[in-house]
């Protein structure tokens, strides 16, 4: 079955409409109300139904929000890719570190090597030395926002 015909299914239409709802009719990304609104799909899992996501995992966005996040997600899966496939360890650390900054700033995080940690300090704003300086012996740094607040911040 079609996908465009997999959205025309009522399990997906309720979805939709409790997404809708749960948002207040308004685009989660600019606070838009009177442009087309999407129920956008934040991750894919292969085998699942359109209607089979949480609510946590749906974003409702404006027609040219989710033309724009689209674009992001394709060019940001096409660049993971990439690093993958040239399996340059550095720059796949230092993304790593950009990414798990960014996603966990509350929790700590196990340092793997010096371009994890200069991904995690971009991210927090810090100088590198900051977070390889915070590391236990078990290669935990303190978390993130304890990082940005407690020490001066790079400009």
């Amino acid at each position: 079955m079609a996908y465009a015909d997999l959205l025309k299914d009522p399990r997906w239409q309720r979805a939709r409409l409790e997404a809708l709802n749960a948002a207040d009719w308004e685009c989660s990304s600019c606070g838009e109300r009177t442009k087309t609104l999407h129920v956008h799909h934040k991750r894919y899992v292969w085998g699942r139904k359109p209607w089979e996501y949480t609510i946590d995992e749906l974003a409702v966005l404006c027609v040219d929000c989710h033309e724009r996040i689209t674009l992001i997600q394709k060019r940001f899966d096409a660049a993971v890719a990439a690093l993958k496939l040239e399996g340059d360890e550095a720059a796949m650390s230092r993304a790593l570190g950009v990414i798990e900054a960014a996603l966990s700033p509350n929790v700590q995080i196990q340092v793997l090597n010096l371009e994890h940690a200069e991904g995690i300090a971009l991210t927090s704003r810090v100088a590198v030395e900051l977070v390889t300086d915070a590391m236990d012996a078990s290669g935990e740094v303190v978390p993130v926002h304890v990082l940005m607040s407690s020490r001066e911040v790079k400009p």
